[in-house]
C-alpha cells in the first residue's frame, strides 16, 4: 500500500494524464485507481486535478500572440486555407477575461498570414467545452454561425476528434453554396 506522499504523486500522474478523468481515453481502471489513491491521500480528486491542470497550463504573462500559435494546425478545405489553434485551460476564466485580446490577435494573425479563416479553440478541460474565436470573411463567419464570439462548443475537447470532422463538413457545405 502506498503512503500518503506516494498516493498523492500517483494520483497527480493519473489526473494529469486523463485531464481529471475527462478525456475520452479515460478507463475504468483509471477511475478505480483515482478513487483508491484519493482515499489514501485524503484529497478531493476533482479539486486537486483542477489545481494541477491550472498550474500546468499557467498562461499568466504569456503574450496572446504566442498562445494562439503554440498549438496550431493548418488545413486546406475547398481550396481555402484555415488555421485552427487550441489553447488548453483549466476553466472558462481565460476565455472570458481575454476575449477581446484573443479576437484582436487572431485577426492580425489571420490577415498577416493570408489565411482564409483562422480559429482558436480555448478549451476548458474541467468544464469539458471549448470557446471558439474565429477571424476571416464576414460572410463566411456568418454562414458558419461564428459572428457572436466566443461560440461555446459543449463537449469539444479535441480539435482532431471533436471539432474538425463536423467543422470540415460544414465548411465544405457553406463554401459550395
Amino acid at each position: 500500500m502506498p503512503d500518503k506522499a506516494m498516493a498523492t504523486l500517483l494520483l497527480a500522474g493519473i489526473l494529469s494524464d486523463t485531464l481529471v478523468l475527462k478525456m475520452s481515453t479515460t478507463t475504468d481502471r483509471d477511475r478505480e485507481a483515482v478513487s483508491y489513491l484519493s482515499g489514501i491521500a485524503r484529497i478531493e480528486p476533482e479539486q486537486f486535478g483542477s489545481e494541477l491542470i491550472n498550474k500546468g497550463m499557467n498562461l499568466d504573462g504569456v503574450p496572446i500572440e504566442e498562445l494562439i500559435v503554440r498549438d496550431i494546425k493548418e488545413f486546406s478545405l475547398q481550396d481555402r486555407t484555415v488555421s485552427i489553434a487550441q489553447i488548453m485551460t483549466g476553466s472558462r476564466d481565460f476565455a472570458d477575461s481575454s476575449a477581446k485580446e484573443i479576437q484582436e490577435a487572431l485577426s492580425r494573425y489571420q490577415a498577416g498570414n493570408g489565411y482564409d479563416m483562422s480559429i482558436v479553440l480555448v478549451t476548458d478541460v474541467i468544464g469539458q467545452r471549448s470557446f471558439l474565436f474565429a477571424s476571416g470573411d464576414h460572410g463566411l463567419l456568418s454562414k458558419l454561425g461564428f459572428l457572436d464570439q466566443p461560440v461555446v462548443l459543449e463537449g469539444v475537447m479535441s480539435r482532431k476528434k471533436d471539432f474538425f470532422p463536423s467543422f470540415g463538413q460544414r465548411f465544405r457545405q457553406v463554401v459550395q453554396v
